[in-house]
């Protein structure tokens, strides 16, 4: 649907070796922020859970909760430019 928008919002089309190459990147770049945002905080929490001993975070929303009080709401996004090349690739 990204692909979609842009072709309306911005008139690239397909058919034009250089629009499609804008077009493609551009909705990869879209895509993979958006996935980036949509995941960050659950792989963070992971990664929390997996930091401490077995047990202390019972569950996804107790790291959770803990990300927040220790490192603030910016802290559930920590690391997102490693997490956003991570799924670039993915959405080209």
């Amino acid at each position: 649907q990204t692909k979609t928008w842009l072709r309306v919002k911005c008139g690239w089309r397909d058919s034009v070796p250089m629009e499609r190459y804008k077009l493609q990147g551009s909705a990869a770049v879209a895509t993979g922020l958006a996935i980036t945002i949509a995941t960050s905080p659950a792989t963070n929490a992971r990664t929390f859970i997996m930091a401490h001993p077995p047990g202390q975070y019972g569950h996804v929303g107790k790291a959770l909760i803990a990300i927040v009080q220790q490192r603030g709401f910016l802290g559930l996004f920590r690391g997102f430019g490693a997490q956003w090349a991570r799924f670039g690739p993915y959405a080209l």
